[in-house]
């Protein structure tokens, strides 16, 4: 069995950087990864000042622009500038980030596998097993450096709570509880509230077809799953409610035009709970331009009958 100071698992930025300082004090590292870099992740890619004075390791090679300046506006009113007297954030992106980090932990000694998994994990008599791959690997202490991107309590059934969000967004809408709250809202604003809301009548009939469509479109979307990445049965109910999901995120999102990446991140925050999230944010981007394909259509062919049952 190997034997090692310390086992690191997950090579992003925190990974290496602990790699990097262990090793450097002396320590025999092995820092593994089951991914194989260089690798992207969906990041803003900013690195504050305070991030960088902390590194063990020079980001000037990855460095992309240098951001000195901000701008404040309210409510798309006057915009307030201002430059700083020194950098306030370093802009990069992840893919070159993490695997630069990982090559200075290389550089450092350290024992660094990429593609590989991390199971089995226990301890005994104050030293720490695990396998690598299948392959058998002690070391004095564990390093979990890495993100789970689930909530731990939505495990098992209780992943299906995630139904509730569309039925409570579709109690919102009830006539006595929109009403007020949009005119609180719009009030707040210096708004006029609104002259009317919608029947109740006319909003159960606008929420059956809302629903027929979402759960055709759960059907659809869980059959383009199938062909391109397995899932298992029990999560249909899952992958059902993610365009519901993602529709009312775009809702929420109204002051963005079309509801630009609110839609994308609700279909893929309810697919992750059943799908790696990079598939699930994957799958989310293919389902959006899906569907903004078939809008275009829509309205084309739309415009085209219109034309020609245009009276002359």
């Amino acid at each position: 069995m190997e034997s090692f100071d310390a086992v690191v698992v997950g090579a992003g930025p925190a990974g290496s950087v602990t790699a990097v300082r262990l090793s450097r004090a002396g320590a025999r590292v092995l820092l593994v990864d089951k991914a194989r870099f260089p690798r992207d992740k969906p990041c803003g890619g900013g690195l504050t000042m305070r991030a960088v004075r902390e590194l063990p390791v020079s980001v000037e090679p990855v460095v992309e622009h240098v951001v000195d300046r901000m701008g404040l506006r309210l409510r798309y009113g006057k915009r307030i500038d201002r430059r700083g007297s020194a950098p306030l954030i370093l802009m990069t992106q992840r893919l070159r980030l993490d695997h630069h980090l990982l090559q200075q932990a290389v550089a450092a000694g350290v024992d660094v596998r990429e593609g590989v998994k991390v199971t089995d994990v226990s301890t005994d008599d104050g030293a720490v097993s695990v396998r690598v791959d299948g392959e058998p690997v002690s070391g004095a202490v564990l390093v979990g450096a890495y993100a789970i991107v689930q909530a731990p309590s939505f495990g098992g059934s209780a992943r299906y709570l995630v139904l509730l969000i569309p039925l409570a967004a579709l109690v919102c809408l009830h006539p006595r509880i929109f009403g007020p709250m949009a005119n609180l809202a719009l009030n707040r604003m210096g708004k006029a509230s609104l002259p009317r809301t919608m029947k109740t009548s006319a909003l159960v009939s606008m929420v059956a077809l809302y629903a027929a469509s979402w759960v055709l479109a759960g059907a659809g979307l869980y059959a383009l799953i199938q062909g391109v990445h397995p899932v298992q049965p029990d999560d249909f109910f899952v992958v059902l409610a993610a365009p519901a999901v993602g529709c009312i995120a775009a809702a929420f999102a109204f002051m963005l035009p079309g509801g630009i990446g609110a839609r994308e991140g609700g279909v893929a925050a309810v697919l992750q709970l059943a799908l790696p999230l990079g598939v699930a944010v994957a799958i989310a981007v293919a389902l959006r331009l899906l569907q903004l394909a078939i809008e275009l259509g829509t309205a084309a062919l739309t415009s085209l009958i219109a034309r020609r049952t245009r009276p002359r």
